[in-house]
Protein backbone atom coordinates (compact mmCIF):
# COMPACT_ATOMS: atom_id res chain seq x y z
CA UNK A 1 0.00 0.00 0.00
CA UNK A 2 1.37 3.24 -0.94
CA UNK A 3 1.91 5.87 1.67
CA UNK A 4 0.86 9.44 1.24
CA UNK A 5 2.94 12.38 2.29
CA UNK A 6 -0.13 14.59 2.82
CA UNK A 7 -1.19 14.95 6.40
CA UNK A 8 -4.71 13.77 6.91
CA UNK A 9 -7.28 16.30 7.93
CA UNK A 10 -8.74 15.74 11.27
CA UNK A 11 -12.36 14.63 11.18
CA UNK A 12 -14.77 16.94 12.98
CA UNK A 13 -18.12 16.09 14.37
CA UNK A 14 -19.80 18.68 12.15
CA UNK A 15 -18.67 19.55 8.74
CA UNK A 16 -18.11 23.17 7.76
CA UNK A 17 -21.28 23.26 5.65
CA UNK A 18 -23.38 21.96 8.52
CA UNK A 19 -21.68 24.40 10.92
CA UNK A 20 -22.37 27.30 8.52
CA UNK A 21 -26.00 26.21 8.21
CA UNK A 22 -26.37 26.01 12.01
CA UNK A 23 -24.83 29.48 12.46
CA UNK A 24 -27.15 30.85 9.76
CA UNK A 25 -30.28 29.41 11.37
CA UNK A 26 -29.09 30.45 14.86
CA UNK A 27 -28.66 34.06 13.68
CA UNK A 28 -32.06 33.94 11.95
CA UNK A 29 -33.67 32.50 15.12
CA UNK A 30 -32.00 35.16 17.29
CA UNK A 31 -33.22 37.90 14.93
CA UNK A 32 -36.74 36.46 15.02
CA UNK A 33 -36.66 36.39 18.84
CA UNK A 34 -35.44 40.01 18.92
CA UNK A 35 -38.16 41.01 16.43
CA UNK A 36 -40.78 39.19 18.54
CA UNK A 37 -39.55 40.98 21.68
CA UNK A 38 -39.69 44.33 19.85
CA UNK A 39 -43.26 43.62 18.74
CA UNK A 40 -44.26 42.68 22.30
CA UNK A 41 -42.78 45.94 23.57
CA UNK A 42 -44.56 47.97 20.85
CA UNK A 43 -47.81 46.12 21.57
CA UNK A 44 -47.63 46.98 25.28
CA UNK A 45 -46.88 50.63 24.42
CA UNK A 46 -49.85 50.70 22.04
CA UNK A 47 -52.10 49.13 24.70
CA UNK A 48 -51.12 51.85 27.17
CA UNK A 49 -51.76 54.53 24.53
CA UNK A 50 -55.10 52.90 23.65
CA UNK A 51 -56.21 52.95 27.30
CA UNK A 52 -55.12 56.59 27.62
CA UNK A 53 -57.07 57.51 24.48
CA UNK A 54 -60.13 55.62 25.73
CA UNK A 55 -60.00 57.56 29.01
CA UNK A 56 -59.64 60.83 27.11
CA UNK A 57 -62.52 59.83 24.84
CA UNK A 58 -64.71 59.05 27.86
CA UNK A 59 -63.81 62.36 29.51
CA UNK A 60 -64.55 64.25 26.29
CA UNK A 61 -67.86 62.44 25.92
CA UNK A 62 -68.82 63.40 29.49
CA UNK A 63 -67.74 67.00 28.87
CA UNK A 64 -69.73 66.97 25.65
CA UNK A 65 -72.82 65.79 27.55
CA UNK A 66 -72.32 68.54 30.14
CA UNK A 67 -71.89 71.14 27.40
CA UNK A 68 -74.96 69.83 25.59
CA UNK A 69 -76.96 70.10 28.83
CA UNK A 70 -75.67 73.67 29.25
CA UNK A 71 -76.60 74.48 25.65
CA UNK A 72 -80.09 73.05 26.16
CA UNK A 73 -80.48 75.07 29.38
CA UNK A 74 -79.31 78.27 27.66
CA UNK A 75 -81.64 77.63 24.72
CA UNK A 76 -84.54 77.08 27.14
CA UNK A 77 -83.64 80.29 28.98
CA UNK A 78 -83.38 82.18 25.69
CA UNK A 79 -86.76 80.84 24.61
CA UNK A 80 -88.26 81.71 28.00
CA UNK A 81 -86.78 85.22 27.85
CA UNK A 82 -88.01 85.67 24.30
CA UNK A 83 -91.51 84.61 25.37
CA UNK A 84 -91.46 87.07 28.27
CA UNK A 85 -90.27 89.90 26.03
CA UNK A 86 -92.92 89.03 23.45
CA UNK A 87 -95.63 88.85 26.12
CA UNK A 88 -94.50 92.20 27.53
CA UNK A 89 -94.60 93.82 24.09
CA UNK A 90 -98.07 92.38 23.49
CA UNK A 91 -99.22 93.50 26.94
CA UNK A 92 -97.86 96.99 26.33
CA UNK A 93 -99.71 97.17 23.02
CA UNK A 94 -102.90 95.87 24.65
CA UNK A 95 -102.68 98.46 27.43
CA UNK A 96 -102.11 101.20 24.86
CA UNK A 97 -105.04 99.94 22.78
CA UNK A 98 -107.21 99.66 25.90
CA UNK A 99 -106.42 103.20 26.98
CA UNK A 100 -107.21 104.35 23.45
CA UNK A 101 -110.65 102.72 23.87
CA UNK A 102 -111.51 104.86 26.89
CA UNK A 103 -113.90 107.54 25.60
CA UNK A 104 -113.76 111.19 26.59
CA UNK A 105 -116.93 110.86 28.70
CA UNK A 106 -115.11 108.51 31.07
CA UNK A 107 -112.31 109.79 33.29
CA UNK A 108 -110.05 107.17 34.83
CA UNK A 109 -108.51 108.04 38.17
CA UNK A 110 -106.79 104.72 38.86
CA UNK A 111 -105.80 101.74 36.72
CA UNK A 112 -104.33 98.68 38.40
CA UNK A 113 -103.29 95.73 36.24
CA UNK A 114 -101.98 92.41 37.53
CA UNK A 115 -101.52 89.09 35.81
CA UNK A 116 -105.02 87.99 36.85
CA UNK A 117 -107.17 91.10 36.99
CA UNK A 118 -107.74 94.72 36.04
CA UNK A 119 -109.09 97.28 38.49
CA UNK A 120 -110.45 100.58 37.15
CA UNK A 121 -111.57 103.55 39.24
CA UNK A 122 -113.05 106.56 37.55
CA UNK A 123 -115.96 108.84 36.82
CA UNK A 124 -118.55 108.54 34.04
CA UNK A 125 -121.33 110.80 32.86
CA UNK A 126 -123.93 108.05 33.17
CA UNK A 127 -124.21 104.30 33.51
CA UNK A 128 -125.22 103.70 29.88
CA UNK A 129 -122.17 105.56 28.64
CA UNK A 130 -119.88 103.32 30.68
CA UNK A 131 -121.72 100.13 29.74
CA UNK A 132 -121.81 100.88 26.02
CA UNK A 133 -118.34 102.30 25.55
CA UNK A 134 -116.12 100.51 28.08
CA UNK A 135 -117.84 97.54 29.69
CA UNK A 136 -118.39 95.72 26.37
CA UNK A 137 -114.67 95.81 25.40
CA UNK A 138 -113.77 94.72 28.94
CA UNK A 139 -116.16 91.77 28.72
CA UNK A 140 -114.54 90.64 25.47
CA UNK A 141 -111.03 90.76 26.98
CA UNK A 142 -111.74 89.34 30.44
CA UNK A 143 -113.72 86.35 31.67
CA UNK A 144 -115.64 88.19 34.35
CA UNK A 145 -116.28 91.91 34.85
CA UNK A 146 -118.12 93.43 37.82
CA UNK A 147 -118.89 97.13 38.16
CA UNK A 148 -120.04 99.06 41.23
CA UNK A 149 -121.50 102.51 40.75
CA UNK A 150 -121.73 105.35 43.26
CA UNK A 151 -123.71 108.53 42.58
CA UNK A 152 -121.71 111.74 43.08
CA UNK A 153 -123.15 115.14 44.07
CA UNK A 154 -122.70 116.61 40.58
CA UNK A 155 -124.90 113.86 39.00
CA UNK A 156 -121.95 111.91 37.67
CA UNK A 157 -121.26 108.30 38.55
CA UNK A 158 -118.14 107.05 40.22
CA UNK A 159 -117.40 103.47 39.19
CA UNK A 160 -115.14 100.70 40.34
CA UNK A 161 -114.70 98.02 37.68
CA UNK A 162 -113.01 94.74 38.54
CA UNK A 163 -112.24 92.44 35.59
CA UNK A 164 -110.80 88.97 36.10
CA UNK A 165 -109.00 86.76 33.62
CA UNK A 166 -108.51 83.06 34.20
CA UNK A 167 -105.11 81.81 33.08
CA UNK A 168 -105.22 78.81 30.81
CA UNK A 169 -103.06 75.91 31.89
CA UNK A 170 -100.51 75.26 29.17
CA UNK A 171 -99.64 71.61 28.56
Amino acid sequence: MPYSFIAPRPKTLLSSEVRLTLIFFSVIGMMLLLLYGFFLYQNSELQIEKETLQLQHEEMREQNEILQDDIDFIEDQASFTENIVTENIILKEQIKNFLDLVPDEIILSKVSLTSKDLLLNGVSIDQNSFQDKLEVPLSSMFHKTTVKYTQLLDERLEFISHSIIHKEIKP
